[in-house]
């Protein structure tokens, strides 16, 4: 179990943590602990949670031995990958875990001969 003993959060800020670890998803964690039902609006709390509660997430991990040492072999194991698909889905959790603030937006092209090339477009947030 994730330990939230921070003082400086507030009693639905360490449930939204416990959540989120449970789950690796903001949205649900967000779905559950501050009862919406609007999947938007808890995009929108987990966003700004995941953005106040940016080193309470970072000390949690490491806590779990989630350093970014650990995320960058994940990272690197998942790009040796042959499915393209499960590459942007690690590339797209690595960056939300790593706390990048610009949108990325990655664009598959394929080729006449079914390859498929990641384009990487950041924004500029």
């Amino acid at each position: 179990m994730v330990s939230t003993e921070s003082k400086d959060l507030t009693i639905k800020q360490k449930k939204f943590l416990l959540k989120y670890f449970e789950y690796g998803n903001g949205t649900q964690a967000a779905l559950e602990v501050y009862r919406t039902e609007n999947p938007v609006v808890a995009a929108s709390i987990a966003h700004e949670n995941l953005r106040k509660l940016q080193n309470h997430v970072q000390t949690l991990m490491e806590k779990r031995g989630l350093d970014l040492n650990r995320l960058l072999d994940v990272l690197d194991e998942g790009l040796k990958k042959a499915d393209y698909g499960a590459k942007h889905r690690y590339l797209e959790t690595a960056a939300k875990w790593l706390g990048i603030e610009a949108e990325v937006e990655a664009k598959a092209l394929v080729r006449a001969d079914q390859a498929v090339v990641f384009q990487v477009v950041k924004g500029d947030k």
